[in-house]
Order: C-alpha cells, then structure tokens, then sequence
C-alpha cells in the first residue's frame, strides 16, 4: 500500500506547478505585450502627432493672418506662435525609455519615469523634450495661453451639441472653430480651423 499524502507533499506539489507555469507564462506574456504595446503605441502616438500637427496648423493660419492684416494678432501672440511654431517642429518621434525602467526589466511601467524631475517642472520655453508626453503637455498650454492672449472662446460645434456636452471640448479638431476679438477692435471675428 502506498503512504498517504501528507499536506506537505501537497504544498509542494501546488509550489511546483505554480513555478511550471510561472516559468511558461512570463515569455509567452512578455510577447503578447510587446505586440499589444506596440499597437497600443501605434495608436496613441498617431493621436498625439495629430495633435501636434493642428497646434502647428492653427499657429500658422494665424501667421498668415498677422502677415495679410499686421496687428490682427498681438506682439505677445506672436512670440507665443513662434513658441508653438518651435515646439511642434521639433515634437519627438520616439518615446525613450526612461533609466528605471531600463534597469529593471520586471518594471511594468516601461517608458515612464517613476523619479520625478525637478528640471521639467519649469515652466521655460525647452524645444528640447524627449518625452512626447512632455511635449503635447507644452504645445497645449502654449495652446491655451495663445487662446487667453486673444480673448478668444472655443466655439460649441455641432458634434459637441449632438453629445449634449456643456461646455465646448476639442475633441473633434476638424470642426473646432474660436471666435475672437483683436485687442483694440470692436469687432468680434471667427476663424474656423
């Protein structure tokens, strides 16, 4: 007759096929992670381009229109533009990855830094940001800052009022519009981009 299985064996037994399947899982994980990681950045990184590319857009519509009417737009506009202007020209392309997580390979959060960086808290004007996270964070204040500078108000569009939002939001920016009124005009315009 055989001797009865103690508790013991069967701890064992459950720490042996825990560690089987630890050992065959963490790979075949690791790959399905890196394929959904990348599409996840595919699609992310595309959502950020485009929005840096309508900041670029928007910023140089309203330098045409500082060059066809002068004094449209505002001294401290115009640095601004240039700001965004420089700023979405020189938007990264890559993601890095940052030293933590290249030091430790078990660390999830892969391309974002858990140590905080006192030098990307200041609010100056780097053209140098190598995190595009960092970068859009720029363009949209810059992008806010500009809209402050010429008084202008985010016009409510036709998609926002069809999801019933109360307040306008880009998220559509192929029909975001703003009306604006030039410091010393009494007129109101509206530029559509």
């Amino acid at each position: 007759m055989d001797a009865p299985l103690s508790l013991e064996s069967l701890a064992d037994l459950e720490s042996y096929f825990a560690s089987i399947g630890r050992a065959q899982g963490i790979p075949v994980g690791h790959a399905l992670g890196l394929l959904e990681g990348g599409r996840l950045g595919q699609t992310y990184g595309f959502a950020l381009g485009r929005e840096a590319g309508f900041y670029a857009g928007v910023a140089e519509a309203l330098e045409q229109m500082e060059g066809e009417h002068p004094g449209t737009v505002g001294i401290r506009s115009l640095k601004t533009l240039s700001t965004i202007t420089s700023l979405s020209t020189n938007f990264p392309l890559t993601n890095p990855v940052s030293a933590h997580a290249a030091a430790n390979d078990d660390d999830i959060s892969v391309g974002h830094s858990h140590a905080h960086d006192a030098a990307a808290d200041d609010d100056s004007e780097r053209t140098d940001m190598a995190d595009p996270s960092d970068a859009i964070r720029a363009l949209r204040a810059r992008y806010r800052l500009l809209l402050a500078q010429l008084h202008a108000h985010l016009a409510k569009t036709r998609a926002d009022s069809e999801k019933g939002a109360s307040a306008p939001a880009v998220t559509n920016m192929d029909v975001l519009r703003f009306d604006y009124k030039p410091p010393g005009s009494g007129q109101a315009s509206s530029l559509g981009f």
